[in-house]
């Protein structure tokens, strides 16, 4: 990321950029070990990751859930095994021909349902019921996230990464709970105290930027949760203080926690708000903001010069500069943010409004950094901002200043592909052989196996776990790393999209001798496969 200027001015207010009403793979980790005692169980003792939890980006039904079955699985026997329990879950129906049960049950005690014994050793995939419409338009700033070039497909996929299990703390005018948020909008921290809570917008700025964060119809990240935070009144503006204090609130948020946030306003130069934009940096936090709307070097007003945060220009449908947006050294990105459709503060059962400004280009790339979160929940917030930047597309946008960086923001399906889809041709390298150790099998459906075969390894302190999964095309194959903690086997982390592929990243920060197990499970089809492990 570039150095960003430093200014020396304060500012004693910030108002809000409304100008002219202008998912490698989902890892999860464990916390430190409490001891490095030698495991006394040993490549058994690993447990089946029984069914895998798909996740779903669509407008997902409370407490119901749709399981998938093996070839064999007599249902009306999991049926009865399920009712036997006397748990608060009910059987709605089973389709014995397409082998697919439909539950409801609590997701406080879905865990509980996926560890019995007939749901554990039968069941393939669980997930989430939705609920299906008829199609709508995809916004066109959504749409163009996804893609390379023009012009738009009218389509919007980013192979089931939604954004699940990441908050977006939306630091604006408050957040209605819109139908294309519903259930997803949290309180967050209140800088207005005028005695109307964060979950009420009187001015509709920080609504619509929601809906173009996580909206289901209108958002990038369609399974975030975002979390309101009030620091504009119903004018539009706010104060320096309340705006840090907001920062500084969900800096001090655990840091399990996956934070980003959204900061779509702007004013002078102050150095109190980028200090407070680089302790939450400091602290996990990944800090978006709008580079701002008077057509001059974003390193002139802040938060938009603050080195840590990611700032964010506009352009138009058509990859041309926003004429209003800031440029310059301190710009990392470029976003939609003309015309942009999104969710209205007055109509919270489906109504809509279109504004433009970078205040609407800086929610596309929350949306992303969401994304990136729950790909890679591990990233720091400059490993975030480094994805965003290198997966931009590169030299799309005209008008710009040259001293602004080109690079116009992406998210797609294949995210983590090559950033320059017309590469120059050159002569392959020399192949390199691929460190650590690489193993290779073959797996059928509902089979697993785990390396290295004679055991676990140790690993001697601190430092990156990385596996890489290659199965033949067709086949879901999934990886999972187990360490040893407190007696038992559990998962550190895990790669379970649906492709053959799968990478999988580990970072511990434990001194001492800790014990892993890598595990390779197939879940569809059957092939061949190679992985390559790396440990400290």
């Amino acid at each position: 990321m570039v150095n960003k200027k430093a200014l020396i001015i304060a500012s004693t207010a910030v108002a809000v950029l409304i100008a002219a009403a202008v998912v490698v793979a989902v890892m999860f980790t464990v916390g430190p070990a409490s001891g490095n005692e030698e495991p006394s169980e040993m490549i058994a003792a690993v447990p089946n990751p029984g069914p895998k939890r798909v996740e779903s980006n669509g407008n997902m039904t409370k407490d119901s859930w749709v399981l998938t079955y093996k070839e064999g699985v007599d249902l009306a026997s999991v049926k009865a095994d399920i009712e036997a329990a006397n748990m608060p879950w009910q059987v709605l129906d089973t389709d014995q021909d397409n082998l697919a049960m439909n539950m409801i049950c609590a997701e406080k005690d879905l865990g509980a349902l996926l560890n019995m014994r007939s749901v554990q050793s039968g069941a393939k995939y669980v997930e989430a019921e939705q609920e299906w419409r008829a199609d709508q338009a995809v916004p066109w700033g959504v749409d163009r996230t996804d893609q390379r070039n023009l012009p738009l497909s009218g389509t919007y996929a980013t192979g089931g990464i939604n954004g699940a299990g990441v908050e977006v703390h939306v630091l604006d005018t408050g957040v209605v709970e819109h139908r294309d948020l519903a259930g997803r909008v949290k309180p967050g921290y209140d800088a207005v105290k005028d005695g109307s809570a964060t979950t009420t917008d009187c001015q509709g700025h920080g609504t619509h930027v929601a809906g173009t964060i996580a909206g289901t119809t209108y958002g990038i990240a369609k399974g975030a949760t975002i979390y309101a935070s009030r620091v504009l009144g119903c004018s539009g503006s706010g104060s320096t203080q309340g705006i840090k204090a907001a920062i500084d609130y969900v800096a001090n948020l655990p840091a399990t926690r996956k934070r980003v946030i959204n900061m779509s306003l702007g004013g002078g130069a102050s150095t109190l708000l980028d200090q407070a934009v680089a302790n939450a940096h400091n602290k996990g936090v990944t800090v978006v903001v709008a580079a701002g709307n008077e057509n001059q070097d974003a390193c002139n007003v802040s938060p938009a010069r603050a080195g840590p945060a990611i700032t964010v220009g506009a352009s138009d449908s058509q990859d041309r500069k926003a004429s209003f947006s800031n440029y310059g050294t301190c710009v990392d990105v470029i976003a939609p943010g003309v015309n942009i459709i999104s969710t209205s503060n007055t109509q919270p059962n489906g109504g809509t409004k279109t504004l433009s400004g970078t205040s609407m280009a800086s929610p596309h790339v929350a949306g992303v950094a969401a994304l990136v979160l729950q790909q890679n929940p591990s990233f720091t917030p400059t490993q975030v901002t480094n994805w965003i930047t290198s997966n931009a597309t590169p030299s799309k946008i005209t008008g710009f200043s040259t001293s602004t960086p080109n690079k116009l923001l992406w998210f797609g399906s294949t995210s983590g592909t090559n950033p320059n889809p017309n590469p120059t041709p050159t002569s392959a390298p020399t192949p390199t052989p691929s460190p650590g150790t690489t193993v290779t099998g073959s797996l059928r459906e509902g089979q697993a196996t785990t390396f290295p075969q004679s055991g676990y390894y140790r690993s001697t302190g601190p430092g990156e776990h990385r596996g890489t999964l290659t199965g033949i095309a067709g086949t879901d194959m999934d990886l999972y790393l187990y360490r040893y903690v407190n007696g038992r086997w559990a998962i550190a982390a895990q790669s379970a999209t649906a492709k053959s592929t799968e990478i999988v990243t580990y970072n511990s920060v434990d001194n001492g001798v800790q014990y892993y197990i890598w595990q390779v499970v197939c879940y569809s089809n059957a092939g061949t496969f190679t992985l390559n492990y790396v440990s400290p």
